[in-house]
């Protein structure tokens, strides 16, 4: 049996009695502490156009805090895969993965939020085309260091006599890539797709004890049927984690005192939340 990992995860959200300065370098010396308290990970939401989340490229701030930290993995919870260009991402996410000497946990999501696809210009019918063709490129630019793909939706290189194929640079740091991990809320569907490409996976808040093992033994019998090895299986459920809202205290009365504001703007701004 594996011993429990922490880590924390950060929303970078901008509550009415903060302000963007402050909740961005919060965010960064957040992580910066939890560094030094030896938590394992750090993960950042990335999300745009509504207060409930100001960080629009999770890259940026994993950079950032990769300046700033030695040890903790730094990922992305995730990386809206549909709202980015996927030759840029493969380069910024290789450029986290080289400043950080290797720490890179790459979370990969669909986006759920209308808004967020209207503000960019993207239609949210192709969300599932555009996730799948964009997740094939950066993984063709880190397995091979180099990007020739004709698709749909996306073209790399595009049109023109220059050249056939676009080199990566920088490379990635952690061979063959850094570990991919696949966020599911509570649907089969995605947790069997990461089964299925031998990736790990965070859960929601929202399964309890027992759907949670339910969801892991999906993962292992799906996994089994496409030919993984129990190694594999093992390791990705073991880096496997979930999302939990917690705070501790002395006490449950200090808990509730020093919570309790935080907590019911987050709980209490509908709108920031279309997927609630």
């Amino acid at each position: 049996m594996t011993s429990p990992h922490f880590g924390i995860f950060l929303l970078t959200n901008l509550p009415d009695w903060s302000n963007d300065t402050e909740a961005v370098h919060k965010g960064i010396e957040q992580i910066r502490r939890a560094d030094e308290l030896g938590f394992e990970e750090a993960w950042v939401a990335e999300h745009n156009g509504r207060n409930y989340g100001i960080i629009s490229s999770a890259q940026l701030m994993l950079a950032a805090a990769a300046t700033v930290t030695s040890r903790i993995r730094l990922g992305s919870a995730v990386t809206r895969l549909p709202m980015h260009h996927p030759l840029r991402l493969a380069e910024d996410f290789a450029y986290v993965d080289q400043l950080s000497k290797g720490r890179l946990n790459w979370g990969i999501g669909k986006a759920y939020d209308p808004l967020e696809f209207q503000a960019y210009g993207i239609p949210m019918a192709e969300r599932d085309e555009r996730y799948e063709e964009i997740f094939d490129i950066v993984m063709q630019a880190w397995r091979t260091g180099r990007v020739s793909y004709q698709g749909k939706h996306y073209q790399v290189p595009g049109p023109g006599d220059v050249t056939d194929s676009v080199e990566l640079f920088p490379k990635v740091y952690q061979d063959p890539h850094p570990p991919v991990f696949v966020m599911v809320s509570r649907t089969e569907a995605s947790l069997r797709a990461a089964a299925r490409r031998n990736f790990s996976f965070v859960l929601g808040q929202l399964p309890d004890r027992d759907e949670v093992r339910k969801l892991v033994d999906i993962y292992r019998e799906e996994a089994r049927e496409a030919g993984h090895s129990f190694d594999d299986i093992d390791a990705n459920i073991a880096r496997a984690s979930q999302l939990k809202a917690l705070h501790v205290a002395d006490s449950t009365e200090q808990a509730e005192r020093e919570y309790e504001q935080g907590y019911m703007w987050y709980v209490n701004i509908l709108s920031n939340r279309a997927k609630v």
